[in-house]
């Protein structure tokens, strides 16, 4: 985890069961897989078994 003047700037998620993340900060996120593609959802989504995530303040 990156923070900067104590907010969240970028997470990363390593999905070690393959199932729903649920995510709860005060400013809305955006979830990023491996390849790139923007995951969309209201604090939570799938996962698949291994899968990497990058999470930031949503822009």
């Amino acid at each position: 985890m990156e923070w900067a003047d104590n907010q969240l700037k970028e997470a990363r998620i390593v999905s070690t069961y393959g199932k729903e993340c649920r995510l709860i900060y005060s400013q809305a996120l955006e979830v990023e897989e491996e390849d790139g593609t923007l995951i969309q959802g209201n604090g939570s989504f799938a996962t698949v078994l291994n899968g990497v995530y990058t999470v930031r303040i949503a822009s």
